[in-house]
């Protein structure tokens, strides 16, 4: 009894809050999280390429180039075809894979060769790699700073008049299908989870058929809708 009771009652708040959070921030500033979200990694993964090679790239070239040899020279002075996978950097790898580059190409020669040849074959993918996830990362970060600037403005229009009741409608529309789903899947998580062995044994629990909204989430639960066909 107390587990219905208690059950009950947070699948009651979840619904609630859902539609109370809809009516307090509206539908504009509830759909505008996600799409901004969606939206600049779609903007940063579209542009990230070309603003990296062509802008990015020449203003760090030098100073990763150096970095990249120093620290090779330093920490990989007896690199060789046998030991190459496992002594060379794992960003110089990644580089080497973004960008099609074979280590094993490289001549077996002297080690200081060798060394040479791999720098010579790792430093500009690897400059062009660092250069794309900078730009990435400067393109989302911008992006969404802008679009704040935009949902914020649209937002405000939307706080007037009759958009204001629209707005506000709309929110409670979205949030209250949004807290539907989400007490829908917790009541689906919890009868799979009372389905399961570790309850054989419990009596209470295998019979626990819930009140009337956990039994009308129940009946519409996933895996009793792929076995109602």
């Amino acid at each position: 009894m107390f587990l219905k009771i208690t059950l009950e009652i947070l699948l009651l708040l979840v619904i609630i809050g859902g539609f109370y959070y809809g009516l307090e921030r509206g539908f504009i500033r509830i759909a505008a999280k996600p799409i901004k979200i969606l939206l600049c990694f779609v903007l940063a993964f579209s542009f990230c390429k070309s603003i990296g090679t062509n802008i990015v790239a020449p203003l760090i070239q030098a100073p990763i180039t150096n970095y990249i040899k120093e620290y090779m020279y330093d920490n990989c002075a007896a690199l060789t075809p046998e030991n190459m996978l496992e002594n060379t950097p794992t960003i110089l790898k990644i580089a080497a894979s973004a960008f099609d580059v074979e280590l094993s190409d490289s001549e077996e020669g002297t080690s200081g060769a060798f060394l040479e040849k791999i720098i010579l074959n790792l430093t500009s993918p690897a400059v062009l790699l660092i250069s794309i996830i900078i730009a990435f990362v400067l393109i989302y970060l911008l992006s969404k700073l802008l679009l704040s600037g935009a949902t914020l403005i649209v937002s405000s229009v939307f706080e007037i008049g009759v958009l204001a009741k629209i707005n506000r409608i709309m929110g409670v529309v979205l949030a209250g299908l949004m807290s539907l789903i989400v007490a829908w899947a917790a009541v689906a998580v919890i009868d799979f989870l009372f389905h399961s062995s570790i309850f054989d044994k419990v009596s209470f629990i295998r019979g626990f058929d819930g009140g009337p909204l956990y039994r009308l989430f129940k009946s519409i639960s996933p895996i009793g809708v792929l076995l109602s066909f």
